[in-house]
C-alpha cells in the first residue's frame, strides 16, 4: 500500500492474478467495503481469503495449486514465498 514494487509484491499480484484465473474472482474487491482505509485494513488484518479445498474441488483445482495461491497471496509479505521457492513448489515443479 503506497510502497515500491519488489519480488514480494510482484508475487502478491501473481497470486491475484492467479486467484482470478481460476475462480473468475478477486480475493477481495475493493467494492465491498466503505472506503480505501477500510479496504487496506482488511487486507493488513490478515483475513484469509477462501482458500478452503472443500469450496475448489468442483472446481477441479488440486491441494498443490491450493497451496501454491496460499503462499502468493500471504498477507504478511516477510512470509510470503519467493518466486525461486514458487518455482520449486510441487504444483509448478509437475508442470
Amino acid at each position: 500500500l503506497g510502497e515500491a514494487c519488489t519480488e514480494s509484491s510482484d508475487i502478491w499480484g501473481a497470486g491475484v492474478c492467479l486467484h482470478l484465473m481460476l475462480s473468475g474472482k478477486m480475493p477481495r474487491e475493493r467494492r465491498h467495503f466503505a472506503s480505501h482505509i477500510d479496504f487496506g485494513r482488511e487486507l493488513l488484518n490478515g483475513r484469509p481469503t477462501l482458500l478452503n479445498s472443500i469450496l475448489w474441488a468442483p472446481l477441479g483445482i488440486s491441494e498443490a495449486c491450493l497451496e501454491t495461491l496460499s503462499q502468493c497471496l500471504e498477507v504478511d509479505y516477510l512470509k510470503r514465498a519467493g518466486a525461486a521457492d514458487l518455482l520449486c513448489s510441487g504444483w509448478l515443479e509437475n508442470l
